[in-house]
This record gives structure tokens, sequence and C-alpha cells, in this order.
């Protein structure tokens, strides 16, 4: 019998069908397909409060959002769905500057990281984030100093477990020298294999993998 849980970070206890709600932004109409903007507040909060009602039930327990969906307002929308709900876990990102709907720019300014932590903070309720992910490594700083800005929260009780988004081996276990990594989140499919040698690696090492974009029609951000 397969397992139906896991434990990420060995503390955090999740079934393994998570609920990404990185679509859950603008308009229907403006949701579908690979350009979609992922911008401003969804018109349609009631019915999608519902849809993640109903994931509860089904008893999904990860729920995932990001800083950069509806610049903030994806995890509001996330703290509001989720109120009063018991031993769901949360994970959000930062890292992303959104300028524009058309624009997702890597930032790793360790301050702008320890910025957009507090942000998230508040705008999902939490005194301390689940799983946060870096959303994407910044090639302009240097990995520890990315990293080494969210074990830093996590040393202060605003964290619980890092993660990383969209990652090598050779970045994962670069991260690895600074702190510990509970999970991975890499775009992986039927049709997206690339990240294969991240799988096998997350695998040795007993930490999640979870994989985004699971239908081969949409494009990874």
């Amino acid at each position: 019998m397969i397992d139906t849980n896991f434990l990420i970070g060995g503390d955090l206890p999740v079934h393994r069908i998570g609920f990404g709600t990185m679509r859950f932004a603008d308009h229907p109409d403006a949701r579908r397909g690979a350009t979609a903007p992922v911008w401003a507040p969804p018109t349609d909060r009631d019915a999608l409060i519902r849809v993640m009602h109903a994931a509860l039930d089904l008893g999904v327990n990860l729920f995932d959002t990001a800083d950069a969906y509806g610049l903030g307002s994806g995890e509001e929308f996330v703290a509001e769905a989720l109120a009063g709900a018991s031993d769901v876990v949360v994970a959000t990102k930062v890292g992303i500057l959104r300028p524009g709907p058309e624009s997702w720019v890597p930032l790793g300014h360790p301050d702008y990281l320890r910025q957009q932590i507090e942000l998230s903070l508040r705008r999902l309720g939490r005194e301390a984030i689940d799983l946060l992910y870096l959303h994407r490594i910044d090639e302009g700083y240097p990995i520890a100093d990315q990293v080494g800005a969210l074990s830093a929260a996590v040393e202060q009780g605003k964290v619980r477990q890092i993660g990383l988004s969209e990652v090598s081996t050779d970045q994962l276990d670069s991260a690895l020298e600074v702190a510990p990594i509970a999970a991975v989140q890499n775009l992986y499919n039927i049709a997206a294999r690339d990240h294969e040698p991240v799988l096998d690696r997350t695998a040795d090492l007993g930490i999640a993998f979870v994989p985004f974009f699971p239908s081969p029609s949409t494009t990874p951000r």
C-alpha cells in the first residue's frame, strides 16, 4: 500500500496531494492559458473559497501560494479561505518582483527577502510561515546570502521550514551547505522530465519533491 502521507522537514505532516492557488487571481477568463497574468485579486472570491473548502473536506491539508501572486492578494485570499481550519500547512514563496502583469523578475537581495517575509506573515495572518520557498534563485547574489536570509527567519521563529523552487542539483547542494532544505518545488510532468536528477537527489536525501504545473500544456513561473 502506498503511504499517502509525508512529513515535510520531519515535522509538517501533509497528504501527498496538495493544492496550488497560483491561478486564483483575476477574472476567470483571464486565468486561463500559459500567459495568465496572475496580477489582480480574484473576482469570483466566494466561488473559489467554496473550492478550497471542498479540498479541505477531501483531506487536502497542504496549500501553496506566493507573495508574487496578485501582488500579495493571493496570500490574503488563502488566509481568508483557510480561516478557522486546523491542521493545515501553508506554503508561500518570496524572491520575485512584479513590476508589471507580464513581468516576473527574481530578486534575491537579503533585505528584500526579509521584507517580503514580514509582509507574507501579515497577509497570511500567521505567527510563522510553515514552509517558505525561495521562489527563484537570483544569479546576482550568492546562494548563501539568499538562503541565509530564510535561515535567519527560521532562527527567529518566523519560518518553520525552507524550500527552493526551480533549482538544479548543484544549486540544491549549495543551499544545503547553508541550511536544511525541506522541499523542492520544480516543474515536472509527463512531458517535462528535465528535473529527474533533482527528483532522484531529493529522494535520496528525504527532501519533499513538489512538482508544479502537472499539466504539460502550461508554462512555469
